[in-house]
Parts: C-alpha cells; structure tokens; sequence
C-alpha cells in the first residue's frame, strides 16, 4: 500500500496502480472489497474500465498523498523499484563482457552498496558515451567504498530506436565500463523522469531506500566525482 508504481504494474493481486491529478503521485492501493483499511487509508470507489471497486487509498489524515513519492522522481522521492535485463559484474574483475545479463530490480544492490547512481543514456549520445568511458575510472575507487553505478541504456545510436540486448552489448564492448551494471531500459520510464529533457541523466539514489538525494543533467568529470564524494559520506 502506497509503494511508487508504474504503467500500472508491481502492486499486490486486486490491487491498483493510481495516479493523483492533482500531484501526478502513481502508487499502489490495496482492495477494500472484504476488508477495511490500515489506520490512516480510506475506502474509496474507484472507477475502472470493469466498473467501480473499493480501494484503500491515503486519508485526510495524510493530506491525501503518499510520502516520498513524485512521478518525476525529484530530490526527495522514492525511485521506483525498475526491474531490467542487465550486465552485472559477478566476477568482481572489472569486465562486463564475461558476464550473462540477468534480471536485475534497483532494490537487488540495497544489501551491498551505500549509493547508486542511477545513470540514463540513450546510444546516440555522445556526452553518455564520454561518461560511460569514465565508468571503469569512476568504480576503482569509489566501488570498493560501497557504490555502484546502474545505467540504463535507452535508445540505439539512432534516436528514437529502442536499446536491444545486442546493442548494449556492443556498447559494453566498445566503452568498457568496467565494474558498473549496465542495462538495457525496456520500459519508457525514464523518459517520463527526465525533467530537463537532456542526457545523460543522473539520479544519485540511496542503495538501501532508493530514497532520490540528487539529480542532475549533462556530464562533468569533477562535478560527478564531487557528488560520489559528497553522498558517500
């Protein structure tokens, strides 16, 4: 009840994904069909394209809204669980090339890593590509210290052409971005959280919570080492 949801998927069976006109919140209520709700939710008709059901949703009490989430996944906010195929280092030996894509959710690294950056590039981009090269520099000293970069990579090197898996392969063969994850991004989400609108875009990103403590466009080497350095602490 209340998780950050998306495209109406990842909530309990009976269970809808809802979004607030008024704030753009998505989040998950719970059905109210047989039960009441926890203290704090009200029961509300809900109307979907199979009629009105009863959901639990937030209460006066809490404003009408659910803490900690934002569509845009602004600072403040609490990143939705995102589930991808993605390239991990499991040999812990800085090579992606070795390794076999899995599924992979933002929440797999919460027992590991202290920050994750959260990094979006399209193929087509060449600041992404100037980024992704320093990965492998960035991960030496700063992985070892409980952080983890997961980038999730959009298009193709033609705008518009959703990222395959064959893509970001040969993308990992030709950047080599060492000890990070690299994913490919099926969903459109990152669109809808990409304000500003230009990549690459960074999101730095409590492991543990997902909690959003920074957000940020473009690349700089000094501007990305100074928040590593600044969220570690």
């Amino acid at each position: 009840l209340c998780d950050p949801c998306f495209d109406g998927t990842g909530c309990q069976t009976d269970g809808l994904c809802l979004t607030y006109n008024f704030s753009k919140e998505s989040f998950c209520s719970t059905s109210c069909e047989t039960a009441g709700c926890a203290e704090g939710y009200e029961c509300v008709d809900v109307t979907t394209s199979n009629g009105k059901v009863k959901q639990c949703v937030p209460g006066k009490a809490k404003s009408n809204t659910c803490v900690g989430l934002s569509a845009r996944m602004e600072k403040g906010a609490t990143m939705v669980d995102l589930e991808m195929v993605c390239f991990r280092d499991r040999n812990a030996n800085g090579d992606l090339t070795d390794e076999t894509p899995e599924l992979t959710k933002l929440s797999d690294f919460a027992a590991d890593y202290k920050i994750l950056l959260f990094n979006v590039a399209p193929g087509w981009c060449s600041a992404c590509q100037a980024e992704t090269k320093d990965f492998k520099a960035v991960m030496e000293p700063y992985g070892p210290q409980g952080f983890m970069i997961v980038q999730a990579v959009t298009e193709t090197s033609k705008q518009g052409q959703p990222a395959s898996l064959g893509f970001v392969e040969s993308w990992i063969k030709s950047l080599d971005p060492g000890g990070s994850t690299v994913c490919v991004e099926p969903t459109g989400f990152s669109k809808t959280i990409n304000t500003e609108g230009t990549t690459p875009l960074n999101i730095v990103l409590d492991g543990k919570t997902r909690l959003v403590l920074d957000k940020f466009n473009g690349y700089s080497h000094n501007s990305l080492i100074s928040k590593i350095e600044t969220h570690l602490k």
